[in-house]
This record gives structure tokens, sequence and C-alpha cells, in this order.
């Protein structure tokens, strides 16, 4: 029935993210805010084609970093990726997120060291280094101002290793604005890429 139209599963309020929700679309889950999509739709899809695009080395992959990760669409990705074999560390400000994911999307939490707190506040906090971070920081549609100011991007480059990758979904009401935060990672990395997906999503990936 999912594959004619979707069937609703469950709602959750969210102080984070507002209203939460999970349905069956096409035979599978997804989570959806009330606008965006968070993960197993439209995000899987922009997550696949960027991955496939950019092409990370996986075995060279020993330490992933995940800020914002809904439901655990990256985690599946990278599970499907067979010369992947590092750790995945993941961070998430709402709890609402983990319950959902517990309940919902556990085969993938089960391979993730999930963090609830912000993501500001865990790369503060953590020594650690990564060979890969994935950012993926929104409240429905919108990407908070913090995480395009120059103190997130330099935070970022600090926690990353000699020959690490910084890959970020981002969406843009104006074009002017998305140059702004190119322009800026090209201030702090020697090698800034751009993807453009499906009308709607900006990808960036930098390297050291």
């Amino acid at each position: 029935m999912s594959y004619l139209y979707p069937i609703r599963v469950q709602v959750l309020e969210s102080e984070a993210n507002g209203r939460l929700e999970i349905f069956y679309e096409n035979g599978k889950k997804v989570l959806n805010a009330p606008h965006a999509n968070y993960s197993f739709g439209s995000l899987h899809r922009v997550f696949k084609r960027t991955f496939g695009y950019f092409k990370p080395d996986w075995k060279e992959v020993k330490q992933i970093l995940i800020l914002g990760y809904g439901g655990g669409s990256v985690v599946n990705l990278l599970m499907r990726q067979p010369q992947f074999n590092g750790k995945i560390t993941a961070v998430d400000i709402d709890p609402v997120i983990r319950e959902l994911a517990e309940r919902h999307f556990p085969e993938e939490l089960q391979k993730t060291e999930l963090h609830v707190r912000g993501a500001r506040e865990f790369l503060e906090s953590t020594p650690m280094r990564y060979d890969l971070i994935v950012v993926d920081l929104f409240i429905d549609q919108r990407v908070p101002e913090a995480f395009t100011h120059p103190y997130f991007i330099k935070e970022l480059k600090k926690h990353l290793n000699p020959a690490g990758r910084v890959i970020h979904n981002l969406m843009f009401d104006k074009p002017e604005s998305g140059q702004a935060v190119i322009n800026l990672y090209q201030q702090h990395f020697e090698l800034v890429d751009r993807l453009e997906l499906f009308g709607t999503n900006t990808v960036i990936s930098a390297r050291l």
C-alpha cells in the first residue's frame, strides 16, 4: 500500500525540530520534518549521489564523524561500501531523533556511536581527528547560521586528519549565499568542489 501513498507510522513533537514523523513510503520507513526529509527519502538520494560523485577512498577512511544524524541515512550508505571498515561517530542535538532511530532504524544505530549534543559543543570538547566529516545540520529546510560561520568551518578543519575531507550538505535561498560559503571554505581549505543536486541542495567537498 505504501507504494501508492505514504502511510504515517509515528509522530513525535521535538523541541529542536518541531514535528517529526515516520512514514512508510515505497516499501520502506522514512523520517520527515514538516517540509524536509531527514532520512531515507530525498536526503538518501542526495548522499548516494554525493558519495558517487566525490568517490572517497573508503579503505583509507578509518574514522568518520557525522554531524546531524537523522535516522541514519549516511550510516546506511556507509554499510553498503564493501571497502569501508571504519568507526562511525555521529552527533545530533535532538533526543527525539535518537528515540526514533532506536525504534525504527536500529541496524544503523548499532553501527554508530551517537552523541546527543550540539555539533559545535561536541567539536569543542573532543581532541579527535577524522578522515571524513559529513555535515548535515538542518532545522527543517533551514541551515542554522552558526554552521556556515567562519568559526565553525575552522573547527571542522581542526578536526580533520591531514588527508581528510569535509562533505557539507546545504540549501540556500539565494545563489549569492551559496557562493559566500564556497568562498569561506576556499579561505581555509586547499581543494574545494561543489555539487548541485535536484535543484535544491548544494554539497561542498573540502580537503586540506
